[in-house]
C-alpha cells in the first residue's frame, strides 16, 4: 500500500506541475541568450552610470529636508488672509477718503458762494482765473 501511495503522491505532482508550469509554447516571447547578448555590451556598459555617478544626486533625506522650507497650503493661505486684510484696509481709506474729499468740496463751494455775495455786496468783482 505505501507503494501505492507514493505513485500516488508522484502521480499528484506530476498532474500539479503540468497544470501550473509553463510550456513551451508560454516561454516564446521571452528573451533567449542571443536576444541577452546583443541587448547590452561590454562598451555599452561603460556609458551606464557607476555607484558614484549615482552618489551626486539628492537622497531622500536631501529632498525631504529641502521641502521643509517649502511653503505649505497653510502658508498661502495665510499669505492670501493678510492680502485680504490689507487690501480691505485700503478700501476702506479710499472710501473714507472720498467721504471727505465731497465734504471738502462741498465746504469749499459754500465759501466760494460766501466770497461772492460779500464781493457782491461791496460791488467788487472778482477774476476767474
Amino acid at each position: 500500500m505505501s507503494n501505492d501511495q507514493n505513485i500516488q503522491d508522484i502521480l499528484e505532482t506530476v498532474v500539479f506541475l503540468k497544470d501550473n508550469m509553463a510550456s513551451k509554447a508560454d516561454l516564446v516571447d521571452f528573451a533567449t541568450k542571443d536576444d541577452l547578448k546583443n541587448f547590452a555590451t561590454k562598451d555599452d556598459l561603460k556609458n551606464f552610470a557607476t555607484k558614484d555617478d549615482l552618489k551626486n544626486f539628492a537622497t531622500k533625506i536631501d529632498l525631504k529636508e529641502e521641502l521643509e522650507n517649502f511653503a505649505t497650503k497653510d502658508d498661502f493661505q495665510e499669505f492670501r488672509s493678510e492680502i485680504i486684510s490689507h487690501v480691505d484696509r485700503f478700501m476702506k481709506l479710499h472710501e473714507t477718503m472720498d467721504q471727505e474729499l465731497v465734504a471738502v468740496r462741498h465746504r469749499c463751494d459754500r465759501l466760494e458762494d460766501y466770497i461772492q455775495q460779500i464781493a457782491s455786496h461791496l460791488n467788487f468783482r472778482l477774476r476767474s482765473d
